[in-house]
This record gives structure tokens, C-alpha cells and sequence, in this order.
């Protein structure tokens, strides 16, 4: 049986199959970006009100490997969960504008939340 606690048993995502969820139809990477504009569409916000909150998410989640092992995560467990975390990251950072700003926080502040 496998045990969800244990690193072993976990199966590394394909960051390119598609998800068993999906969002506005969207269930694979190289559209997500667009399933979530029609997502924030759909919620009533404009393409420039969706960019807005998809910087600061972007900015909310550079941090996240530093917050993983501050919540005692494993260097596997971060490394395995960076597989799918940062290619989306990158992407929701890249359609925000806010790629470069991310990288730049990223390179000045590494170990900083």
C-alpha cells in the first residue's frame, strides 16, 4: 500500500500530461496560461485586472523553496514539487510581466521569503 508520508511512494508528475482537472478546459501546460484568462474573464475581471493578480501571486510565490524547507520539507520532496511549480510559475510570471522582476528578486534575495 502506498504511503502518501513517504517520499519513496510518491510518482514524479509529467509536467506535460495532462491533468484530470483542467481550468476553463485548459488541462495541460502549454495553454494554461490562456485557460486562465478565460477563467478571469469568465469571473467578471478584465485581461488587465487577471495580469495585475497574476503578478502578485508570481510575487508571492518566488519564495516558495524557502518556505517549503522553513516547514521542514525534504531538498527531495522540494525538488520533486519544483518539477511542476516552477515551469507554471514562470509562466504565470511571463504572461503577468512580471518574469523579469521575479528572476531579478530571485538572483538579489535567495534565501529570503
Amino acid at each position: 500500500m502506498l504511503d502518501p508520508l513517504r517520499v519513496e511512494d510518491w510518482s514524479v508528475p509529467d509536467p506535460l500530461r495532462p491533468r484530470s482537472t483542467s481550468i476553463a478546459g485548459v488541462d495541460a501546460p502549454p495553454d494554461e496560461i490562456e485557460g486562465l484568462l478565460a477563467l478571469a474573464s469568465d469571473c467578471g475581471m478584465s485581461a488587465e485586472q487577471a495580469r495585475e493578480r497574476m503578478r502578485h501571486v508570481a510575487a508571492a510565490l518566488v519564495s516558495w523553496p524557502d518556505r517549503a524547507r522553513r516547514n521542514q520539507l525534504s531538498e527531495c520532496e522540494i525538488t520533486t514539487m519544483a518539477e511542476s511549480i516552477e515551469p507554471r510559475l514562470e509562466a504565470v510570471a511571463a504572461a503577468a510581466g512580471a518574469d523579469n522582476r521575479a528572476r531579478r528578486l530571485r538572483r538579489m534575495h535567495p534565501g529570503e521569503p
